[in-house]
């Protein structure tokens, strides 16, 4: 019998997630659930287009067109992918700061 391997990575998408977050601030889970919210597509889309991408035998499922978009940039520009992370992860972290004191 054959066995088919997928990873599928999606990015935010509206779920019951913030029901169970612990993270270390409220503000952070505001900001978190602000990106739930502003999804593009459905947990419903999400699993059509795993569905679809199973049956195409891609390895690598990513639902959200940015996340295409980021996985092509990290696998072509990685340096410049690391700076463009590093510089959204201090704005993140400048928020939850800013929103924690």
């Amino acid at each position: 019998q054959d066995v088919s391997v997928h990873v599928v990575c999606p990015s935010f998408f509206q779920t019951n997630l913030l029901d169970s977050f612990r993270g270390p601030t409220p503000a952070m889970k505001a900001q978190i659930g602000r990106l739930l919210e502003k999804s593009p597509i459905s947990a419903a889309d999400i699993a059509d287009y795993m569905f679809t991408q199973v049956a195409k035998g891609e390895f690598m499922i990513l639902p959200h067109e940015e996340g295409r978009m980021a996985w092509e940039m990290k696998r072509k520009q990685p340096q410049a992918m690391y700076e463009e992370m590093t510089v959204m992860c201090a704005k993140m972290r400048a928020k939850a700061q800013k929103g924690h004191s």
